[in-house]
């Protein structure tokens, strides 16, 4: 055995001695230490612990095994004699991660059924205390149907309008209750109650936690009654006696009462102190100032609870499930060309087969509802990397076509090598994701580049073309005009504002991680009056949260989150002529008439006669509303001219007072059908004045180019039509000589023939109409070989090319 082996044993041997020494195996236990003679000496054994007496040194010990894992020896504090091996395997057992247990799930948020159950077991008692109601005694209980023979009344509009309450001066305030007593409930409002109206009903609701909605669902668990309830309602909810149950006025306050908060003061239940009101009024008390020195304390709600996964994306769940469709198939049906099937829902037929034809994505809505996170956030989930975000709005310069400045270039020229080359896309997903699916483009604000940007849309087009890699467009407003090429090589996916409990919801999550108490009815109003947009909402929850530790119904009510949006002009028709606009004041409504202040004027001249005035008992008094409107929007129309043609631009309130809020004030209320035709649809209609006010102009312009006075013009016409009607072709050459008689060209004769047809007056016939179009077709051949067309020219001969000549020349 040469030396190098004997030393790599010695080194060896050490280390397995200790191996075993560790595990508790070495058969030689280790010397006892000799005793001190100046000290005491302790012996420990596994029974008892001896003091003896100091003795002369003893001879070694004999090599008689012990058993394992036991020291006969003294042993130091510091350093205890190793386990047995069955101790040190429950010691390792009980120290490995693998073998604790997890810790217990956070409790599941309860279900709408569970929070509904729960409220009605609170409310069992005051429920069953309710006495029934008695539409015959009307006075007693406040609850009474509307007569059938009203509603046969076209002008009983009693269902829209509301009545003054009965009781209003001497009834006292409502009770005050707990804030979550009606928390999962449903109501509905039906009729005038007897001292409140519909509006401070519904507040004094849902400052309860309740949700009250327009019409008797199975949803619904009370239904509010008063005097002139609707019959349709009621019979609904008799329908479901089982969950629904009627109550008036007096039955909602003794619900209410049930849970009425106590006074600090004395223990009873009644009015809360004013300090109490007043901190209840502004809202909760403000919160301590607290120190946060996490790294995400100083970061925005909106970067902070960003989307990390698709399930925290809110709404629009089908078309994340087209996207991702489209995102799973694309390198197989555009790249490797090969027949795959696409299963899907049946509803979107249409869309899937336009999936599988094109390689982009439109996908359109308004801002705030996270349509470039949803975007990336899918892209991430099919396993595409690396994600590349492209601002279209910034990058607008076309690409160059020189191969030198290609990816050293502008954003333009990377991202066309992107997109073209088969060899980048491996290389961008690079060897680290070895599953990646390679990049994809998301192109963000594509309406947001001009047409006066060199290439824009077209270049964005041109690379849509030719793609190899998925690309993602995201707009706002995809029926602009310039974004039309766009919408033709896209698939148009519409995003739309997620219902405002799912709004809710989310910002609960939100509210919970931040320590945010917010009532559930408070975050689904402010998702209503913030228009759907959830970056709106966030910053306004991150402002509260800086000196409020609660969120109420009552601190939402007076709060300016009111969202600036952009009203269509029919919905603003709508609102001026329907029941709705009663609750908004002459400023508002003017508001309203300066989002479009051309079109909405027209829009109420349009459709104010089919609307019922809710101030009219009969006919005669409707024709009486009707001229007033239409003095009304006289005075406008004068308003506007001068506003137009001086620049009078500070009578324009004046207008727009006089041409829409006024004439809409007389005749609002029901809208009905004038049956002008079958199957009229009962919706605003547009402005048929636009129409015909252009090609009377057109047909005005022509004529003034024709130069012949307005009497001649049926005499006129008679000589164009008439010899086509009697004789046929052969009636062309007549026409053509009369024409020239005059110094008359093609364009002055359709000019003088629309003229006169029956869209401009009434009771003429278009003679044109009966001629047989192969007749006219010949005659306009005849006109243009007689150069009767104005501004032609002869064309000229094509000339032919070199290469033709060339050819021919060698076949010579």
């Amino acid at each position: 055995m040469s030396s190098d082996i004997r030393n790599f044993f010695k080194a060896a041997a050490p280390k397995k001695k200790r191996e075993r020494e560790e595990e508790g195996d070495d058969p030689k236990p280790k010397p006892k230490p000799k005793p001190n003679p100046s000290s005491p000496v302790k012996t420990t054994t596994t029974t008892t612990t001896t003091t003896r007496t100091p003795t002369p040194p003893v001879s070694p010990p004999s090599k008689k095994k012990k058993p394992l894992g036991i020291d006969i020896g003294a042993s130091s504090p510091s350093c205890p004699p190793p386990p047995p091996r069955a101790a040190a395997a429950a010691a390792a057992a009980a120290a490995s991660p693998k073998k604790k247990k997890k810790a217990s799930a956070t409790p599941k948020p309860p279900t709408p059924k569970e929070l509904r159950q729960k409220a009605l077991k609170s409310l069992k008692k005051a429920i069953d205390a309710l006495p029934l109601l008695d539409e015959s005694k009307a006075e007693e209980s406040g609850f009474s149907l509307r007569e059938k023979t009203a509603d046969l009344n076209p002008y009983n509009q009693q269902g829209g309008a509301e009545v003054e309450p009965r009781n209003r001066a001497t009834k006292g305030k409502p009770p005050r209750g707990e804030a979550d007593m009606f928390h999962g409930l449903g109501f509905v409002i039906t009729g005038a109650l007897d001292s409140l109206h519909r509006n401070e009903c519904e507040d004094l609701i849902k400052r309860h936690g309740g949700r009250v909605t327009a019409s008797v669902s199975g949803k619904t668990d009370f239904l509010v009654v008063g005097l002139d309830s609707g019959s349709s309602k009621v019979k609904a909810a008799r329908e479901k006696k089982e969950t629904c149950r009627i109550i008036n006025e007096d039955g909602l306050f003794a619900l209410i009462a049930s849970k009425e908060k106590k006074s600090s003061q004395d223990g009873t239940t009644g009015a809360l102190p004013k300090q109490q009101e007043a901190e209840e009024a502004s809202g909760s008390k403000p919160a301590p100032m607290a120190v946060d020195l996490s790294p995400e304390a100083g970061l925005l709600w909106v970067t902070k609870h960003k989307p990390k996964h698709l399930g925290e994306v809110v709404g629009n769940q089908s078309q994340r499930g087209l996207m991702q469709s489209w995102l799973r198939n694309f390198k197989d049906i555009h790249v490797l060309k090969k027949d795959v099937v696409v299963r899907g829902d049946p509803r979107h037929v249409k869309k899937q087969e336009e999936l599988r034809e094109k390689k982009a994505v439109l996908v359109s809505g308004p801002p705030g509802l996270g349509k470039t996170t949803c975007a990336a956030l899918l892209a991430k989930a099919q396993g595409y990397f690396p994600i590349i975000e492209v601002n279209a709005s910034d990058t607008r310069g076309k690409s160059d076509g020189d191969a030198k400045k290609g990816l050293n270039g502008k954003t333009s020229n990377q991202i066309r090598e992107l997109i073209s080359n088969s060899a980048l896309p491996s290389a961008a997903a690079g060897s680290s994701s070895k599953e990646s699916r390679g990049p994809i483009v998301i192109m963000d604000e594509c309406d947001g580049m001009s047409g006066s940007d060199r290439g824009g849309i077209g270049e964005v087009v041109d690379c849509i073309k030719n793609t190899k890699i998925p690309i993602i467009c995201i707009c706002n407003d995809k029926y602009l005009p310039k974004m039309k090429p766009l919408r033709n090589v896209c698939v148009e996916l519409d995003f739309r504002k997620p219902d405002k409990r799912m709004i809710a919801r989310r910002m609960q999550q939100v509210c919970e991680k931040e320590g945010l108490q917010a009532a559930p009815v408070a975050l689904e109003t402010l998702a209503e009056r913030s228009n759907g947009d959830l970056r709106i909402l966030l910053g306004y929850l991150q402002q509260w949260k800086l000196t409020r530790d609660t969120l109420t119904y009552d601190d939402v009510r007076g709060s300016s989150i009111d969202k600036d949006s952009d009203i269509s002009p029919f919905k603003v028709c709508d609102v001026l002529l329907g029941f709705e606009g009663k609750n908004y004041s002459i400023s508002d409504q003017l508001n309203m008439v300066f989002q479009d202040m051309d079109l909405i004027p027209l829009l109420v001249q349009e459709n104010y006669v089919n609307h019922r005035p809710q101030v009219a008992g009969n006919d005669k008094q409707r024709m009486k509303i009707l001229a007033k409107a239409a003095d009304g929007m006289s005075y406008g129309d004068w308003a506007s001219q001068v506003v137009r043609g001086q620049g009078e631009w500070g009578i324009m309130p004046y207008q727009g007072v006089m041409g829409a809020v006024y004439p809409a004030t007389y005749v609002r209320g029901q809208r009905e059908v004038m049956n002008l035709y079958p199957n009229e649809p009962n919706m605003t209609r547009f402005s048929a004045w636009l129409g015909k006010n252009s090609s009377q102009s057109k047909v005005q312009r022509e004529l003034r180019e024709v130069g012949l006075p307005s009497d001649y013009l049926p005499l006129v016409q008679r000589r164009l039509s008439q010899p086509l009607l009697d004789k046929g072709k052969e009636g062309i050459d007549e026409v053509v000589d009369f024409m020239k008689t005059y110094g008359l060209v093609k364009e002055d004769k359709d000019a003088i023939l629309d003229s006169l047809r029956p869209k401009f007056f009434k009771n003429a016939e278009d003679p044109m109409k009966k001629v047989p179009t192969a007749v006219k077709s010949a005659l306009t051949r005849s006109l243009t070989k007689a150069e009767l067309v104005r501004d032609w020219t002869v064309p000229k001969p094509k000339a032919k090319s070199k290469a033709k000549a060339k050819g021919k020349a060698k076949k010579k």
